[in-house]
């Protein structure tokens, strides 16, 4: 069964130049489509969905690209989208280098995941401020705080390391716009399924997401056997 899809939104600002319109515009018609596909994820009850919205290493952006995306954070931060994911029994986790974020946004990203914290419908991660390398960093540096062996280092030990740590891996991944992984979850997908539409986030469809979960159910998943 389809558990778990991973999702790199690309291609908002091609999109904005594309329309001669600005980011602002672009990435506010990509957070609709986000929507839309969050909408149906609930219809098809799949269990887990990843959202990659941030990426650590877009930190090297223009102050007004990296302004334009914490606005928006800001505005899914707010109160009535809060209480939407809570009457839609959402769980909602970030996954990343929340730390390195200003206070307010820390603060108002812990209060969403302490109130959706007993959600059990779909639970939603959003990849903010994330890096794979960075993850995977992160594991290596709690392997040696805990004093654990090298002998007694296994792959379950180092999942259970992740920012993902008890959930299942991602079976699917879509990508729009190019077919790169990006630093998006190196490990986790190693065995996932990739489907990439050469459309902008902007331009994806729930008929293109439906489409995605259907390639998905006619393939044969061999995980390397």
């Amino acid at each position: 069964m389809l558990k778990h899809i991973a999702i790199i939104m690309d291609g908002n600002r091609k999109w904005a130049k594309f329309n001669n319109t600005n980011n602002i515009v672009a990435y506010k018609n990509g957070v609709d489509v986000a929507k839309s596909i969050i909408n149906v994820a609930l219809i098809y009850s799949i269990k887990y969905l990843t959202l990659f919205v941030f990426s650590f290493d877009n930190n090297k952006r223009t102050q007004y690209e990296k302004a334009v995306v914490r606005y928006l954070l800001c505005i899914f931060l707010s109160s009535d989208n809060m209480h939407e994911m809570l009457e839609n029994n959402i769980k909602v986790s970030f996954l990343g280098e929340i730390d390195l974020l200003d206070n307010y946004l820390q603060k108002k990203i812990k209060y969403l995941e302490n109130l959706t914290r007993g959600c059990s419908g779909l639970h939603l991660n959003l990849a903010y401020n994330y890096s794979a390398m960075e993850e995977i960093i992160s594991a290596i540096r709690n392997i040696i705080k805990k004093n654990i062996s090298a002998e007694d280092i296994r792959e379950d030990l180092i999942y259970q390391m992740l920012y993902t740590s008890g959930m299942p891996n991602p079976d699917l991944l879509i990508r729009t716009n190019s077919s790169r992984l990006s630093n998006f979850m190196l490990l986790q997908l190693a065995y996932s399924e990739l489907i990439f539409y050469k459309e902008l986030w902007p331009d994806f469809s729930v008929p293109m997401f439906v489409s995605a979960i259907c390639e998905y159910y006619s393939r044969q998943r061999k995980y390397g056997q």
